[in-house]
């Protein structure tokens, strides 16, 4: 009898850890890829535009935003102290113009709004 009962056990023992190391964990279950939404008229139209045709349009990939609180002392200083004091500063980017890098610097005031260019050492450009 009680070579039965551990034939029995070894048996089981035998069975379960023959069923562990061929059974391979459940993989979960891959969400499926989020279709991509067709392109609608102005984001094709972004792509033609993205083309440089002139060098004005150029200038526009060679822009980079900075934060307006990065801006160097001397053109936070113009700002504060001209006319555009009462300007306030909301988006400013570092343009890398071939003739002169230099800041464009959005300003608003009310339901206006107008952007200004400075050098980094704080002479307004036209």
């Amino acid at each position: 009898m009680k070579r039965s009962i551990i034939a029995a056990i070894a048996l089981t023992a035998s069975t379960l850890s023959y069923a562990q190391s061929t059974t391979q964990p459940a993989q979960p279950a891959q969400p499926a890829q989020p279709a991509q939404p067709a392109k609608t008229a102005p984001e094709a139209s972004e792509k033609r535009d993205a083309a440089p045709a002139s060098p004005e349009a150029k200038q526009q990939d060679d822009r980079t935003l900075v934060k307006v609180s990065d801006l160097p002392a001397p053109v936070r200083k113009q700002l504060d102290n001209t006319q555009y004091k009462d300007w306030t500063p909301t988006v400013a980017y570092w343009v890398k113009d071939e003739k002169r890098p230099y800041y464009e610097i959005t300003l608003v005031k009310g339901d206006e709004s107008k952007r200004v260019k400075y050098n980094a050492e704080g002479s307004k450009l036209d």
